[in-house]
């Protein structure tokens, strides 16, 4: 049988009285009983708040956490990208100096092909000197470096990485013209495929940098928000 604690306020029979069925026998103080239920409830509440701060801080932990790769990985896809970038201004050097892409070249045939060749080599040139400052600044930094300074030499990479895309462009551009406008287009072929590989690295390394870019923007963003909730 349940048993209630309290105190009896009121008895509603006497010894030996019959009683009707649901009449009242007697009644407790119920105020050391409520003040129990009103505690639970408090706890209750309390125990649920303890439980959201719990999962707001496993969720800011998880978010710092990946933040924190998304540096890291960051700073890694600038150390490869570099070597790349790199690796195809100098092959850009070396196929504008090619004999059958000279300036020479370019100019006994015609005006046309001597403007898509000076767009190649203005715009290799903006990319090998982006490419140089580029360089010094990366290598002042490493993984442990401020995150604002592995950001900055992340979107620094990306723009290096763009420019040299549009030099890879102007470059196959002119080539492509050349090849067309000669009777040995097979002579061209070499640098054709040289710069087809070369536009399919730049594109790879230009994805990965606007990955990393963009994860590290949307947990910024995420962590804005949850300190403003």
């Amino acid at each position: 049988k349940a048993k209630v604690p309290g105190d009896v306020v009121y008895l509603g029979v006497k010894d030996g009285q019959r009683i009707d069925a649901g009449g009242l026998v007697a009644k407790l103080d119920t105020k050391d009983a409520e003040k129990s239920v009103r505690d639970a409830e408090i706890n209750l509440e309390s125990a649920k708040i303890s439980l959201e701060k719990l999962k707001i801080q496993n969720s800011n932990e998880n978010m710092k956490a990946d933040l924190e790769k998304s540096y890291e990985d960051g700073f890694n896809a600038v150390s490869s990208a570099l070597l790349d970038l790199s690796s195809i201004i100098t092959g850009l050097e070396d196929i504008l100096a090619q004999k059958n892409l000279s300036d020479n070249t370019a100019r006994i045939s015609g005006k046309i092909a001597q403007n898509y060749r000076d767009l190649a080599e203005t715009t290799y040139y903006v990319a090998q000197n982006a490419l140089g400052e580029n360089r010094k600044n990366y290598r002042i930094l490493n993984n442990n470096s401020p995150k604002e300074d592995i950001e900055n030499i992340i979107n620094e990479t990306y723009a290096t990485a763009r420019l040299l895309s549009d030099a890879i462009k102007n470059n196959i551009n002119f080539v492509d013209y050349i090849a067309e406008d000669s009777n040995n287009a097979s002579d061209f072929s070499s640098a054709q495929d040289t710069l087809s590989t070369y536009s399919n690295t730049i594109n790879e390394d230009l994805s990965d940098l606007l990955s990393i870019k963009t994860n590290i923007k949307n947990y910024k963003e995420a962590f804005q928000n949850s300190d403003l909730d």
